[in-house]
């Protein structure tokens, strides 16, 4: 009846308010009532607004492209990538029928290191990449200076040449 009136309570929490073993409760649950756990699912939700606002967006995008003014648009992106290998213990299992004995350990370290890579792509081409120092942080002055004025700007004057 508990799960009935709220399918979301915990099995932990029914276990804890009737007194009971939550392995019990699972087993109940699992065995008698039929029950599965499923993971809920999240939906994006699309107000009326949100709407409006993406049509207009669509329709801007549309009258750009048939002005040839979409090959000279940049389209641009950063990324960290982590120098580690990445491991859940709880998902990353090995089977093995003896022990794996130190092949099994996994270092990790407390500062893991990283990379920043940035680059940009248009109709006609890609920009170099750049790769950012570590414990930079990018703020408006770092990207105007390094990658804008430094990068981007060489590149489109070879790139793109005096078209407007």
């Amino acid at each position: 009846m508990r799960i009935t009136r709220n399918c979301r309570v915990s099995g932990r929490k029914i276990a804890r308010e009737i007194g009971v073993n939550r392995e019990s409760v699972r087993l109940i649950a699992k065995n008698e009532l039929n029950l599965k756990p499923y993971k809920l699912q999240k939906v994006h939700l699309l107000t009326d607004d949100i709407k409006r606002v993406r049509l207009q967006r669509c329709r801007q995008l549309k009258r750009r492209a048939a002005g040839q003014k979409l090959e000279r648009i940049l389209f641009t992106d950063e990324k960290i990538f982590t120098i580690q290998q990445a491991h859940n213990h709880q998902n990353d299992r090995s089977c093995s029928a003896e022990a794996q004995g130190t092949s099994a350990i996994i270092e990790r370290r407390q500062c893991e290191q990283s990379l920043m890579a940035w680059g940009g792509i248009c109709a006609t081409g890609k920009t170099p990449l750049v790769f950012i120092d570590q414990g930079v942080k990018i703020n408006q002055e770092v990207n105007r200076r390094d990658i804008l004025e430094t990068v981007v700007l060489p590149w489109a004057h070879q790139h793109f040449g005096d078209t407007e």
